[in-house]
Parts: C-alpha cells; structure tokens; sequence
C-alpha cells in the first residue's frame, strides 16, 4: 500500500480526545462493503457486466462476508501498511492475539487460508474480467469508477464529509493496487494466476480493514455529535 495515500487517510480520519463516550462495539459493527459494490459504470459495457457477475455469484458473497467477519475478530486499529501481506497480518495477529476476537493462533491462521483458497477460487472463475481490465488504459481508473462509494446519508457534523474524503482515499489506493497487480500478470500462466490470487487477497483485505476503521470513526463522529 501506498504511504502516501494512507498518510492522507490518517489526516483527514476523525480524532477523539477521550475514549470516555465511544460507543459500544455493537455501535461501531463492521460496515457491510456490499454498500461499496458498482455504484458508477466504467465505461466498458463487457468489464461492467462481468464485474456485475463476479460480485453476485455466491462463491464472492461468501468470500465477502467471510473476509468481513474475519477482519472484524482481528479488532485492528492500526495502520493498513502494517497488514498488506500475509505474513505481516498474521504475525500481527500472533503478537496480538489478546485483543483478537479468534480463539487462538491455529484459527485465525485456518480462517486466513480459507480465505485464500475462496479468493483463488473466485479469480480463477472470473479471468474474463481481469483479461477484460487488463485491455483498459487506466486498470486503476476503470477499477476505481466499478467501485465508487456510496455517499453517507448525513452530514451531521461534518461527519459524513469526513468519512466520504477518507473513503476517496482508501478506494484511490486500492485502484492503484489493483493497477499494480493486474497490469504485469499473466492470466494465461496457473502459477502467476496462483500469485496474483494470493496479492488480491491481501489487497481486500487491507481494504476492508481501512473501510472497518473509516465506518468506526464515522460512528463515533455521529454518536458524539448527538
């Protein structure tokens, strides 16, 4: 992930001087991305119907919801960078499993690989459109229009100004990754399918932690603002 996009991020997310009002972890849940899925068109009629197949076949939903209960037991508050592998989430998780919401290192590990192999699934199934994206001349930009945020219903505060700036730069650096990834890999080769499987997986699941900490400050904004 990039730093400077998530130096911006870190800029412009709400700050709290006491902890004294937060509200309860049933008030801050994990925000649904479903709310994040195709909300503008990138402009090629094919990459926008297959992206609308890849996202409502059951295998991605699954895959979605799982990723999402899976970075909601890690409780992460940190910074995204710190997370973008692997290896690097895992070993934070063994560091901090206290605070965790997994039973032990054995499952968060087991519900990781699972994650994996269903991310490796749902690329395999969907070529078509990674083939169709790599054919774009901005990846990133095209990436970027499927996946527009939607708006917040309110501004109160400034809360919702806040969290859709932070979005912005979350679904930015996210298109560059995907730009990244997808632009030098070799859809036609089983190992390098195999590899980028593996880099979309830490892709999404950085995002979802970013988009788990903006819709938590977002929460807390709207809570202390009433």
């Amino acid at each position: 992930m990039k730093k400077i996009i998530f130096l911006f991020v870190a800029t412009i997310a709400l700050t709290f001087v006491s902890c004294s009002n937060e509200p309860t972890n049933s008030e801050t849940s994990t925000v649904d991305s479903s709310k994040f899925q195709l909300k503008s068109s990138s402009g090629n009629t094919k990459l926008d119907s297959l992206y609308n197949v890849m996202v409502n076949s059951n295998e991605y939903i699954s895959l979605k919801k799982n990723r999402e209960i899976f970075i909601g037991k890690m409780n992460f508050t940190g910074k995204v960078s710190d997370i973008d592998t692997k290896a690097k989430l895992l070993s934070w998780i063994n560091t901090n499993i206290s605070i965790t919401d997994f039973a032990n290192y054995n499952e968060a590990e087991t519900g990781y690989d699972n994650l994996l192999a269903s991310e490796k699934i749902v690329t395999i199934n969907n070529l078509e459109f990674y083939k169709e994206l790599q054919k774009e001349p901005s990846i990133g930009g095209s990436f970027l229009n499927l996946t527009e945020p939607e708006p917040v219903p309110t501004d109160a505060c400034g809360c919702g100004s806040a969290y859709s700036l932070t979005m912005a730069g979350i679904a930015a650096d996210r298109a560059a990754d995907y730009d990244a990834a997808t632009s030098v890999t070799d859809l036609s080769d089983f190992d390098s399918i195999d590899d980028f499987a593996g880099a979309v997986a830490d892709m999404n699941n950085c995002y979802q932690a970013a988009i788990d900490q903006a819709w938590s400050d977002f929460r807390l904004c709207i809570y202390n603002c009433n």
